[in-house]
Protein backbone atom coordinates (compact mmCIF):
# COMPACT_ATOMS: atom_id res chain seq x y z
CA UNK A 1 0.00 0.00 0.00
CA UNK A 2 0.80 3.40 -0.99
CA UNK A 3 2.17 5.58 1.99
CA UNK A 4 0.30 8.70 2.42
CA UNK A 5 0.21 12.11 0.20
CA UNK A 6 3.62 14.19 1.11
CA UNK A 7 2.85 17.94 0.12
CA UNK A 8 5.23 19.51 2.68
CA UNK A 9 8.85 19.01 3.62
CA UNK A 10 11.46 20.33 5.23
CA UNK A 11 15.37 19.37 4.15
CA UNK A 12 18.80 20.24 4.61
CA UNK A 13 20.86 21.42 1.73
CA UNK A 14 25.00 22.18 1.19
CA UNK A 15 26.79 22.97 -1.24
CA UNK A 16 30.36 21.15 -1.71
CA UNK A 17 32.96 23.53 -0.14
CA UNK A 18 35.74 24.69 -2.55
CA UNK A 19 38.97 23.03 -2.97
CA UNK A 20 42.44 24.37 -1.49
CA UNK A 21 44.54 26.32 -3.49
CA UNK A 22 48.27 25.05 -3.36
CA UNK A 23 51.33 27.36 -2.70
CA UNK A 24 53.88 26.00 -4.55
CA UNK A 25 57.43 27.11 -6.20
CA UNK A 26 59.03 25.77 -9.57
CA UNK A 27 61.88 23.46 -9.10
CA UNK A 28 63.65 22.78 -12.36
CA UNK A 29 66.91 21.72 -13.35
CA UNK A 30 68.62 24.76 -13.95
CA UNK A 31 66.00 27.20 -13.02
CA UNK A 32 66.90 28.94 -9.96
CA UNK A 33 64.66 30.29 -7.58
CA UNK A 34 61.66 29.64 -9.51
CA UNK A 35 58.42 31.70 -9.36
CA UNK A 36 54.88 30.68 -7.76
CA UNK A 37 52.94 27.72 -9.64
CA UNK A 38 50.83 26.66 -7.24
CA UNK A 39 47.02 25.51 -8.92
CA UNK A 40 43.78 26.99 -7.99
CA UNK A 41 41.45 24.48 -5.92
CA UNK A 42 38.06 23.13 -7.82
CA UNK A 43 34.82 24.35 -7.59
CA UNK A 44 32.30 22.89 -5.06
CA UNK A 45 28.80 21.23 -6.70
CA UNK A 46 25.68 22.63 -6.30
CA UNK A 47 22.66 21.26 -4.78
CA UNK A 48 19.99 21.64 -7.51
CA UNK A 49 16.11 21.73 -7.69
CA UNK A 50 14.94 20.45 -10.69
CA UNK A 51 10.90 19.36 -11.76
CA UNK A 52 9.78 16.44 -13.31
CA UNK A 53 6.29 16.09 -14.31
CA UNK A 54 6.83 12.47 -13.37
CA UNK A 55 6.85 13.55 -9.23
CA UNK A 56 3.71 13.49 -7.59
CA UNK A 57 4.31 14.64 -4.12
CA UNK A 58 7.55 14.97 -1.94
CA UNK A 59 7.67 11.30 -0.58
CA UNK A 60 10.93 10.89 -1.22
CA UNK A 61 12.08 13.78 1.42
CA UNK A 62 10.34 11.65 4.19
CA UNK A 63 12.92 9.24 4.26
CA UNK A 64 16.24 11.51 3.55
CA UNK A 65 16.54 15.08 4.29
CA UNK A 66 20.31 15.58 4.36
CA UNK A 67 21.92 15.79 0.75
CA UNK A 68 25.63 17.75 0.75
CA UNK A 69 27.05 17.97 -2.86
CA UNK A 70 31.05 17.17 -3.30
CA UNK A 71 34.25 19.29 -2.76
CA UNK A 72 36.19 20.46 -5.22
CA UNK A 73 39.57 19.15 -5.49
CA UNK A 74 42.54 20.88 -4.25
CA UNK A 75 45.20 22.77 -6.44
CA UNK A 76 48.77 21.08 -7.07
CA UNK A 77 52.17 22.42 -8.12
CA UNK A 78 52.98 22.92 -11.14
CA UNK A 79 49.79 24.91 -12.06
CA UNK A 80 47.59 22.42 -12.10
CA UNK A 81 43.99 22.82 -10.61
CA UNK A 82 41.74 20.70 -8.57
CA UNK A 83 38.87 19.04 -10.22
CA UNK A 84 35.29 20.63 -9.57
CA UNK A 85 33.02 18.43 -7.45
CA UNK A 86 29.98 17.02 -9.06
CA UNK A 87 26.30 18.67 -8.58
CA UNK A 88 23.32 16.83 -6.91
CA UNK A 89 19.73 17.22 -8.53
CA UNK A 90 16.84 16.39 -6.75
CA UNK A 91 13.52 16.00 -8.72
CA UNK A 92 10.31 17.83 -7.53
CA UNK A 93 6.88 18.00 -8.94
CA UNK A 94 5.77 21.10 -10.56
CA UNK A 95 4.33 23.32 -8.26
CA UNK A 96 7.00 23.50 -5.42
CA UNK A 97 7.18 26.29 -3.49
CA UNK A 98 10.56 26.75 -2.03
CA UNK A 99 10.90 28.71 1.51
CA UNK A 100 14.13 29.53 3.80
CA UNK A 101 13.14 28.12 7.19
CA UNK A 102 15.52 30.68 9.07
CA UNK A 103 14.14 33.81 7.34
CA UNK A 104 10.19 32.14 5.82
CA UNK A 105 11.07 34.24 2.92
CA UNK A 106 9.90 32.63 -0.32
CA UNK A 107 13.23 31.37 -2.50
CA UNK A 108 11.80 30.17 -6.11
CA UNK A 109 8.37 28.66 -7.61
CA UNK A 110 9.32 25.56 -9.36
CA UNK A 111 6.31 25.21 -12.05
CA UNK A 112 7.59 23.96 -15.48
CA UNK A 113 8.93 20.40 -16.17
CA UNK A 114 13.03 20.84 -16.28
CA UNK A 115 13.09 23.86 -14.35
CA UNK A 116 15.90 24.28 -11.99
CA UNK A 117 17.26 26.05 -9.49
CA UNK A 118 20.78 26.24 -7.54
CA UNK A 119 19.52 26.59 -3.84
CA UNK A 120 22.56 25.64 -2.37
CA UNK A 121 26.26 26.83 -4.03
CA UNK A 122 29.04 25.19 -4.01
CA UNK A 123 32.08 27.52 -2.60
CA UNK A 124 34.54 28.83 -5.28
CA UNK A 125 38.18 27.32 -5.44
CA UNK A 126 41.01 28.95 -3.46
CA UNK A 127 43.41 30.38 -5.55
CA UNK A 128 47.16 29.15 -5.92
CA UNK A 129 50.19 31.11 -4.76
CA UNK A 130 50.92 32.35 -8.57
CA UNK A 131 47.60 34.33 -8.75
CA UNK A 132 48.53 36.46 -6.03
CA UNK A 133 51.80 37.34 -7.96
CA UNK A 134 51.99 41.16 -8.65
CA UNK A 135 55.17 43.68 -9.54
CA UNK A 136 55.21 44.30 -6.09
CA UNK A 137 54.56 40.76 -4.75
CA UNK A 138 57.14 38.35 -6.08
CA UNK A 139 56.96 35.41 -4.00
CA UNK A 140 53.86 35.14 -2.78
CA UNK A 141 53.88 32.40 0.12
CA UNK A 142 50.48 32.00 1.11
CA UNK A 143 47.29 30.48 -1.06
CA UNK A 144 43.09 30.52 -0.17
CA UNK A 145 41.37 28.07 1.23
CA UNK A 146 38.40 26.88 -0.89
CA UNK A 147 35.37 28.54 -0.06
CA UNK A 148 32.27 26.93 2.00
CA UNK A 149 29.34 25.72 0.44
CA UNK A 150 26.44 27.39 1.04
CA UNK A 151 23.92 26.12 3.61
CA UNK A 152 20.73 26.04 5.08
CA UNK A 153 17.20 24.15 5.87
CA UNK A 154 14.60 24.85 3.42
CA UNK A 155 10.68 24.06 3.39
CA UNK A 156 9.24 22.20 -0.19
CA UNK A 157 5.66 23.30 -0.18
CA UNK A 158 3.77 21.47 -3.10
CA UNK A 159 1.01 22.91 -4.77
CA UNK A 160 -0.79 20.69 -7.01
CA UNK A 161 -1.23 22.46 -10.64
CA UNK A 162 -4.81 21.78 -12.20
CA UNK A 163 -7.13 24.26 -14.21
CA UNK A 164 -10.00 23.01 -12.17
CA UNK A 165 -10.40 22.22 -8.55
CA UNK A 166 -13.64 19.90 -7.40
CA UNK A 167 -15.00 20.68 -3.99
CA UNK A 168 -17.32 20.05 -2.00
CA UNK A 169 -18.61 17.70 1.23
CA UNK A 170 -17.74 14.53 1.26
CA UNK A 171 -19.57 11.85 -0.47
CA UNK A 172 -20.64 14.70 -2.85
CA UNK A 173 -19.67 12.45 -5.76
CA UNK A 174 -16.33 14.26 -7.10
CA UNK A 175 -14.41 11.14 -7.34
CA UNK A 176 -17.14 9.60 -9.24
CA UNK A 177 -17.10 12.65 -11.42
CA UNK A 178 -13.17 12.26 -11.72
CA UNK A 179 -13.56 8.80 -12.82
CA UNK A 180 -16.62 9.68 -15.39
CA UNK A 181 -14.71 12.22 -17.39
CA UNK A 182 -11.43 11.20 -16.92
CA UNK A 183 -8.92 8.35 -17.04
CA UNK A 184 -8.30 8.70 -13.43
CA UNK A 185 -9.19 5.90 -10.54
CA UNK A 186 -9.78 7.35 -7.34
CA UNK A 187 -10.98 5.50 -4.46
CA UNK A 188 -14.80 5.31 -4.42
CA UNK A 189 -16.69 4.40 -1.58
CA UNK A 190 -20.29 5.07 0.31
CA UNK A 191 -18.14 6.97 3.49
CA UNK A 192 -17.06 9.97 4.46
CA UNK A 193 -13.19 10.86 3.63
CA UNK A 194 -13.00 8.28 1.18
CA UNK A 195 -10.49 10.40 -0.63
CA UNK A 196 -7.42 10.94 1.32
CA UNK A 197 -5.25 12.74 -1.28
CA UNK A 198 -5.59 14.95 -4.10
CA UNK A 199 -6.08 13.41 -7.05
CA UNK A 200 -5.68 14.79 -10.36
CA UNK A 201 -6.87 13.84 -13.74
CA UNK A 202 -6.94 14.89 -17.50
CA UNK A 203 -10.02 16.01 -19.64
CA UNK A 204 -8.95 16.17 -23.35
CA UNK A 205 -11.20 17.09 -26.24
CA UNK A 206 -8.68 17.16 -29.65
CA UNK A 207 -5.83 19.54 -28.54
CA UNK A 208 -7.57 20.92 -25.33
CA UNK A 209 -6.78 19.09 -22.37
CA UNK A 210 -8.33 19.97 -18.66
CA UNK A 211 -6.86 18.99 -15.76
CA UNK A 212 -8.81 18.84 -12.50
CA UNK A 213 -7.77 17.87 -9.29
CA UNK A 214 -10.30 16.03 -6.44
CA UNK A 215 -9.26 17.96 -3.47
CA UNK A 216 -10.33 16.22 -0.22
CA UNK A 217 -11.29 17.56 3.25
CA UNK A 218 -13.47 19.99 3.00
CA UNK A 219 -16.04 20.33 5.59
CA UNK A 220 -17.17 23.41 7.97
CA UNK A 221 -13.98 24.84 9.86
CA UNK A 222 -11.93 23.52 7.32
CA UNK A 223 -10.18 26.59 7.28
CA UNK A 224 -9.10 26.35 11.18
CA UNK A 225 -8.10 22.70 9.91
CA UNK A 226 -11.24 21.04 10.64
CA UNK A 227 -11.35 17.62 8.66
CA UNK A 228 -8.61 17.37 6.31
CA UNK A 229 -9.42 20.92 4.99
CA UNK A 230 -5.72 22.75 6.03
CA UNK A 231 -3.95 19.85 4.81
CA UNK A 232 -5.09 20.54 1.07
CA UNK A 233 -6.99 23.62 0.60
CA UNK A 234 -3.82 25.18 -0.80
CA UNK A 235 -4.10 22.46 -3.08
CA UNK A 236 -7.24 24.93 -4.53
CA UNK A 237 -4.98 27.94 -4.53
CA UNK A 238 -3.38 27.74 -8.05
CA UNK A 239 -6.50 26.17 -10.03
CA UNK A 240 -8.07 28.93 -12.72
CA UNK A 241 -11.75 27.69 -11.50
CA UNK A 242 -14.11 25.56 -9.57
CA UNK A 243 -16.47 22.82 -9.60
CA UNK A 244 -18.45 22.69 -6.58
CA UNK A 245 -20.57 19.78 -6.55
CA UNK A 246 -23.56 19.21 -4.02
CA UNK A 247 -25.52 16.12 -3.06
CA UNK A 248 -28.93 16.98 -3.81
CA UNK A 249 -30.33 13.93 -2.55
CA UNK A 250 -29.67 14.49 1.30
CA UNK A 251 -32.70 15.33 2.54
CA UNK A 252 -31.10 18.54 4.84
CA UNK A 253 -29.48 19.57 1.90
CA UNK A 254 -33.35 19.95 -0.38
CA UNK A 255 -34.63 21.93 2.69
CA UNK A 256 -31.60 23.89 2.13
CA UNK A 257 -29.70 24.11 -1.06
CA UNK A 258 -28.15 27.58 -0.57
CA UNK A 259 -26.87 26.48 3.45
CA UNK A 260 -24.77 23.22 1.77
CA UNK A 261 -23.34 26.10 -1.12
CA UNK A 262 -22.51 28.46 1.16
CA UNK A 263 -21.14 27.03 3.71
CA UNK A 264 -18.12 25.64 1.55
CA UNK A 265 -18.06 28.58 0.03
CA UNK A 266 -17.11 30.37 3.10
CA UNK A 267 -14.53 28.25 4.55
CA UNK A 268 -12.89 28.80 1.07
CA UNK A 269 -13.17 32.54 1.06
CA UNK A 270 -12.04 32.48 4.65
CA UNK A 271 -8.71 30.38 3.68
CA UNK A 272 -7.99 32.90 0.64
CA UNK A 273 -10.24 36.07 -0.25
CA UNK A 274 -8.64 35.55 -4.24
CA UNK A 275 -11.08 32.37 -4.38
CA UNK A 276 -13.95 34.62 -4.59
CA UNK A 277 -12.83 35.92 -8.03
CA UNK A 278 -12.72 32.41 -9.54
CA UNK A 279 -15.07 31.36 -12.06
CA UNK A 280 -17.38 28.43 -10.32
CA UNK A 281 -19.44 25.94 -11.99
CA UNK A 282 -21.92 24.54 -9.66
CA UNK A 283 -23.25 21.33 -9.92
CA UNK A 284 -25.78 19.35 -8.06
CA UNK A 285 -25.31 15.60 -7.89
CA UNK A 286 -27.16 12.60 -7.71
CA UNK A 287 -30.26 13.56 -8.88
CA UNK A 288 -30.90 9.82 -10.09
CA UNK A 289 -31.77 9.56 -5.93
CA UNK A 290 -34.47 12.09 -6.11
CA UNK A 291 -38.19 10.62 -6.14
CA UNK A 292 -39.72 14.20 -6.85
CA UNK A 293 -38.18 15.46 -9.91
CA UNK A 294 -40.06 18.74 -8.95
CA UNK A 295 -38.14 19.38 -6.33
CA UNK A 296 -34.91 20.21 -8.15
CA UNK A 297 -36.93 22.71 -10.18
CA UNK A 298 -37.56 24.45 -7.39
CA UNK A 299 -34.29 24.06 -6.29
CA UNK A 300 -32.69 25.39 -9.42
CA UNK A 301 -35.11 28.30 -8.77
CA UNK A 302 -33.71 29.21 -5.37
CA UNK A 303 -30.47 29.41 -6.80
CA UNK A 304 -31.27 31.69 -9.80
CA UNK A 305 -33.02 33.83 -7.16
CA UNK A 306 -29.30 33.93 -5.80
CA UNK A 307 -27.64 34.31 -9.44
CA UNK A 308 -25.80 31.23 -9.24
CA UNK A 309 -26.72 28.76 -12.46
CA UNK A 310 -26.49 25.10 -11.57
CA UNK A 311 -26.35 21.68 -13.22
CA UNK A 312 -27.79 18.67 -12.49
CA UNK A 313 -25.91 15.67 -12.60
CA UNK A 314 -26.13 12.03 -12.07
CA UNK A 315 -22.32 10.30 -11.89
CA UNK A 316 -24.41 6.55 -11.71
CA UNK A 317 -26.49 7.11 -14.61
CA UNK A 318 -24.41 9.59 -16.92
CA UNK A 319 -27.32 11.92 -16.60
CA UNK A 320 -26.21 15.78 -17.42
CA UNK A 321 -22.29 14.74 -17.72
CA UNK A 322 -22.00 15.49 -21.17
CA UNK A 323 -23.69 18.79 -20.70
CA UNK A 324 -21.39 19.17 -17.34
CA UNK A 325 -17.88 18.70 -19.67
CA UNK A 326 -18.90 21.25 -22.18
CA UNK A 327 -18.97 23.51 -19.61
CA UNK A 328 -16.01 22.69 -18.12
CA UNK A 329 -14.26 22.72 -21.50
CA UNK A 330 -15.71 26.59 -21.78
CA UNK A 331 -15.13 27.81 -18.92
CA UNK A 332 -11.18 26.42 -19.13
CA UNK A 333 -10.96 28.29 -22.00
CA UNK A 334 -12.26 31.34 -20.73
CA UNK A 335 -11.08 31.52 -17.03
CA UNK A 336 -8.43 33.86 -16.28
CA UNK A 337 -4.27 32.84 -15.69
CA UNK A 338 -3.47 32.57 -11.69
CA UNK A 339 -1.43 35.58 -10.63
CA UNK A 340 2.39 33.96 -10.76
CA UNK A 341 3.93 34.24 -7.04
CA UNK A 342 6.22 37.03 -7.13
CA UNK A 343 9.57 36.16 -5.58
CA UNK A 344 11.50 39.19 -4.65
CA UNK A 345 15.19 39.76 -6.17
CA UNK A 346 17.69 39.97 -3.92
CA UNK A 347 20.72 42.14 -4.64
CA UNK A 348 23.78 40.48 -4.98
CA UNK A 349 25.75 40.58 -1.62
CA UNK A 350 29.00 42.52 -1.98
CA UNK A 351 32.02 42.42 0.17
CA UNK A 352 31.57 45.90 0.57
CA UNK A 353 27.74 44.79 2.57
CA UNK A 354 29.21 44.58 6.02
CA UNK A 355 28.17 45.69 9.10
CA UNK A 356 30.64 47.06 12.70
CA UNK A 357 29.13 46.25 15.49
CA UNK A 358 30.81 46.78 18.81
CA UNK A 359 30.23 43.73 21.91
CA UNK A 360 32.12 44.09 25.52
CA UNK A 361 35.93 44.75 24.19
CA UNK A 362 35.42 43.48 20.84
CA UNK A 363 34.15 44.83 17.21
CA UNK A 364 32.28 42.14 15.38
CA UNK A 365 31.78 42.74 11.47
CA UNK A 366 29.03 40.76 9.58
CA UNK A 367 28.76 40.25 6.45
CA UNK A 368 27.81 37.30 3.95
CA UNK A 369 30.90 37.87 1.73
CA UNK A 370 33.99 38.90 4.01
CA UNK A 371 32.92 36.21 6.22
CA UNK A 372 33.46 33.51 3.38
CA UNK A 373 36.87 35.60 2.30
CA UNK A 374 37.84 34.96 6.21
CA UNK A 375 37.15 31.27 6.43
CA UNK A 376 39.32 30.84 3.04
CA UNK A 377 42.56 32.55 4.85
CA UNK A 378 45.22 31.34 7.15
CA UNK A 379 45.54 34.01 9.78
CA UNK A 380 48.65 32.05 11.12
CA UNK A 381 50.60 32.71 8.19
CA UNK A 382 52.02 36.71 8.35
CA UNK A 383 51.82 37.20 4.78
CA UNK A 384 48.20 36.32 4.79
CA UNK A 385 46.91 38.85 7.40
CA UNK A 386 49.02 41.70 5.39
CA UNK A 387 47.19 41.06 2.25
CA UNK A 388 44.14 41.10 3.98
CA UNK A 389 45.25 44.34 5.82
CA UNK A 390 45.16 45.84 2.41
CA UNK A 391 42.33 44.50 1.10
CA UNK A 392 40.22 45.96 4.43
CA UNK A 393 41.32 49.28 3.92
CA UNK A 394 40.45 49.17 -0.02
CA UNK A 395 37.00 47.99 0.71
CA UNK A 396 36.40 50.72 3.74
CA UNK A 397 36.17 48.45 6.51
CA UNK A 398 39.66 50.10 8.17
CA UNK A 399 37.83 53.47 8.32
CA UNK A 400 34.26 51.53 9.36
CA UNK A 401 36.45 50.01 12.61
CA UNK A 402 38.44 53.23 13.30
CA UNK A 403 34.34 55.30 13.16
CA UNK A 404 33.20 52.22 15.33
CA UNK A 405 35.64 53.45 18.03
CA UNK A 406 38.14 50.63 17.22
CA UNK A 407 42.12 51.48 17.99
CA UNK A 408 45.35 49.36 17.56
CA UNK A 409 44.82 46.42 19.90
CA UNK A 410 41.34 45.95 19.79
CA UNK A 411 40.26 42.72 19.20
CA UNK A 412 38.11 42.08 15.47
CA UNK A 413 36.17 39.31 15.11
CA UNK A 414 35.23 38.50 11.87
CA UNK A 415 33.05 34.81 11.06
CA UNK A 416 34.15 33.54 14.19
CA UNK A 417 38.45 34.24 13.56
CA UNK A 418 39.82 36.69 15.77
CA UNK A 419 43.19 38.95 15.31
CA UNK A 420 44.05 42.23 16.45
CA UNK A 421 43.46 45.50 15.27
CA UNK A 422 46.87 47.66 13.82
CA UNK A 423 45.56 50.02 11.34
CA UNK A 424 49.24 51.19 10.76
CA UNK A 425 50.20 47.74 9.14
Amino acid sequence: MRERFIDEAKIFVKGGDGGNGCTSFRREKYIANGGPDGGDGGSGGNVILETDAGENDLLQFKYKAHFKASPGGHGQGSRKNGRNGKDIILYVPPGTLVYDCETGDPICDLTEHGQQFIVAHGGRGGRGNAKFSTPTRHVPRFSEKGEPGDEKWVRLVLKILADAGIVGFPNAGKSSLLSKITSANPKIASYPFTTLNPVLGIMQDGDVEVVLADVPGLVEGAHKGQGLGLLFLKHIERTRMLIHMIDISDEKTQENPIKTYESIRNELDLYDESMENKPEIVVLNKIDLVQDREILKKIENIFKEKGIDVLFTSCDTGEGIEELSKKIFQYAQEAPDVPETIIPIRPEKMITDFTVEKEDNSFIVKGYKIEKLMAMMDLYNPDVVSYLQKKFKGIGLEDALINAGAKAGDNIIIGGQNFDFDPDL
